[in-house]
């Protein structure tokens, strides 16, 4: 049987609550909003299940120094020195009825033995892409009833370095902001100036749309500030609102 993580939550601190004080239970509750903020859910949609089968497993993640293009030009740069990289190329068919399989855009076309398909879920359920054959009856099902949750960033750039060798995250890092506490997901970048990257997701994100990027940039900087004693500010920000 498998239930969400909130109910056996729920069950697990009824079970505990005379046994371990309040901070650790905390502690304990601010780990599973994590793992949903992993699923861009919220704790009553994560599997029980799938929670168990994979804690303990994961390792700490680690941002590039500099930027996601970098990283994807190391592993072009070891892999796939003799592979063709096209961008800007929208496609909108993908005919694998014969041995060949065509792909085609809206000015060319492209032939493979075999594609490897990783467009985001929301082109697949809006059907922009034209399969040819069409898709399995399963697949379409499948792909109509998974759900997107709401996953959005935060991004901070800082007037100075606050702390030396930032180069793994920071996850406990709640912050109150007017009368809700959002528990986002933190990393440190390691960069100088400081580099802050807030992730929420499920009714974390959907709290951002209730305040003004001006309350959520104050509260961020009064909660982050607690934590070093240089006088801190935000020289640039940008705030996702992907719902919008």
């Amino acid at each position: 049987m498998d239930i969400d993580i909130q109910s056996a939550w729920n069950t697990y601190k009824a079970s505990v609550v005379s046994s371990y004080s309040e901070k650790v239970i905390n502690r304990a509750y601010f780990e599973l909003l994590l793992e949903a903020n992993l699923n861009g859910a919220d704790p009553n949609t994560v599997s029980t299940l799938a929670y168990v089968s994979t804690s303990g497993k994961s390792t700490y993640d680690y941002l590039p120094a500099t930027s996601y293009g970098a990283l994807i030009q190391a592993i072009y740069n070891s892999y796939c020195k003799n592979a063709q990289i096209i961008l800007n190329q929208a496609v909108k068919t993908i005919d694998y009825s014969g041995s060949v399989v065509k792909i085609s855009t809206s000015s060319q076309s492209y032939y493979a033995n075999k594609v490897i398909n990783t467009v985001p879920l929301g082109c697949l359920k809006n059907n922009d892409i034209t399969f040819v054959p069409e898709l399995p009856a399963s697949y379409k099902t499948a792909i109509s009833s998974i759900g997107m949750g709401i996953f959005n960033k935060i991004i901070v750039t800082l007037n100075d370095t606050i702390w030396e060798n930032n180069n793994t995250r920071v996850v406990d890092m709640p912050f109150p902001i007017n009368t809700t506490t959002l528990f986002p997901e933190f990393y440190l970048a390691p960069t100088t100036p400081s580099l802050l990257l807030f992730f929420l997701s499920g009714n974390n994100s959907a709290a951002l749309n209730l305040n003004s990027d001006t309350n959520i940039i104050s509260a961020l900087i009064g909660n982050v500030s607690k934590y070093t004693s240089k006088s801190i500010s935000a020289s640039n920000y940008t705030i996702t609102r992907w719902e919008q």
